[in-house]
């Protein structure tokens, strides 16, 4: 009995000492940080074109969002040019936009006007009123900034409207339900696809409830899946997060509600680097998510010039 024992001893020993010997350190290289040009640009059809320059932040380094929407940078000539002719984009601050412009500033930051009316932003606009995004067209984005030049072009593509909507309640929640859509995607591969959306109606005040488009969970989708045929999807309603609702009725639009959609298409060189940066504020800073690197399409600086071809359509919930 005492040999048996000092014999099962023995085997667990070995056994820790194999596992001891086959294990090693993991050292992980973290890149350092380094500071780059940040250029984030769109142009739409109908649209004037809007240029925002910053620098990154230090991802070790803590930063809030204030500092983030006060790192928005002046100083910089910025030109667009659709192949005939050139305007040079005229520098100016979120104090003194144009009518409209704070809705578009707000809406490709993703912030609430309030925030945006509280904070000043330098962006680089273009205001000439016969220049603006038309389908079919290259712009080409040129920027001198401390002594160096970005460029980068895109192309508003023919539009690709949603087939049609519909509002389905959920059977376990009255009133209540996601919205629907179908899409006939082209036979072409790679499409590339956004998603926005805000209600129509009105509050007790009789102020629009939104008066900006909301960018849902996952709005940035390609055609990987189902290139060429005929797409069924749902959303869920983003703007209801923001409201002081049971949390039973967060993600749904309420019967009566009245949405506009806007669908818009864009390059699929683009679609990649709007889905990594979709991907990292979903993760919201988690060490535990894989890692994405999100690669735009101007050279020598992070961020992209987009190109985006939007149509509209109207969805009553009910």
């Amino acid at each position: 009995m005492e040999f048996r024992v000092l014999s099962k001893i023995s085997v667990l020993v070995m056994l820790l000492l194999a596992a001891v010997s086959c294990s090693k350190p993991v050292k992980v290289a973290i890149p350092g940080y380094e500071e780059k040009v940040v250029i984030e640009g769109l142009i739409e059809t109908d649209g004037f074109p809007l240029v925002l320059i910053s620098k990154n932040k230090n991802v070790y380094a803590p930063v809030s969002q204030a500092e983030i929407l006060g790192s928005y940078l002046s100083g910089a000539t910025v030109w667009v040019s659709d192949g005939t002719t050139t305007i040079q984009l005229t520098e100016i601050c979120t104090d003194n936009l144009p009518a409209g412009m704070d809705t578009t500033v707000a809406n490709f930051l993703g912030i609430p006007l309030e925030v945006l009316n509280q904070t000043t932003i330098c962006a680089y606009v273009g205001l000439d009123p016969n220049f603006k995004g038309e389908v079919g067209k290259t712009y080409t984005l040129k920027v001198d900034f401390e002594g160096k030049t970005y460029q980068a072009a895109s192309k508003i593509l023919d539009p690709i409207p949603l087939l049609s909507s519909y509002w389905k309640e959920e059977t376990d929640l009255p009133d209540y339900g996601f919205s629907h859509h179908f899409l006939q995607d082209p036979p072409q591969k790679n499409n590339a696809y956004l998603f926005e959306v805000k209600r129509l109606n009105v509050d007790s005040t009789g102020q629009p409830k939104d008066k900006r488009y909301y960018k849902t969970f996952t709005p940035y989708i390609d055609d990987e899946f189902f290139n060429g045929k005929t797409f069924e999807f749902f959303y869920e309603n983003p703007m209801s997060y923001d409201e002081e609702i049971p949390d039973a009725y967060k993600g749904y639009y309420k019967r009566g509600d009245t949405l506009e959609i806007k669908f818009s298409n864009y390059e699929y060189n683009v679609f990649r680097f709007l889905y990594a940066i979709s991907l990292q504020k979903m993760s919201g800073g988690s060490p535990f998510t894989l890692p994405t690197n999100a690669v735009g399409n101007i050279p020598g600086a992070l961020g992209a010039w987009i190109a985006f071809s939007p149509t509209y359509s109207t969805l009553v919930c009910q």
